[in-house]
């Protein structure tokens, strides 16, 4: 079998992938977005099994709602569910800063040779 990730392998890198809560659950009014990031889920959890074994570490991110201007020019259809559409506020009541995301990366990079095929979540409960 070829090698794909020769460096990686070479060096027992890791890769720290940033998918989104709307890779794991459903996510109203954003289908293409949240098909997008479930291949990224499933990308991410597939290198894992495949690349463990070579020791390159393969970790996931999934923030929810983060202070961008994607969220900020995001606009729901004039019919949409305002049920549907509160599901995506986090409990917190607070969007996430872009460093929270930064501080997720940095721990997984330095994260123990064993820690591969992990997700973590930062969405302020909006999934739980």
């Amino acid at each position: 079998m070829p090698q794909r990730l020769p460096e990686l392998v070479e060096r027992r890198g890791s890769i720290v992938n940033v998918a989104s809560i709307a890779g794991l659950a459903g996510h109203p009014y954003g289908a293409a977005y949240s098909a997008s990031k479930g291949g990224a889920v499933m990308l991410s959890k597939t290198l894992a099994a495949e690349y463990a074994a070579r020791g390159v570490r393969v970790n996931l991110v999934c923030p929810g709602g983060v202070l961008t201007p994607l969220l900020s020019n995001f606009v729901p259809p004039d019919d949409a569910d305002p049920d549907l559409v509160a599901r995506a506020v986090p409990r917190t009541k607070t969007l996430l800063d872009p460093s929270e995301i930064a501080d997720a990366i940095a721990f997984f990079a330095a994260a123990s040779p064993n820690t591969t095929g992990a997700t973590l979540v930062i969405d302020g409960g909006t999934i739980v």
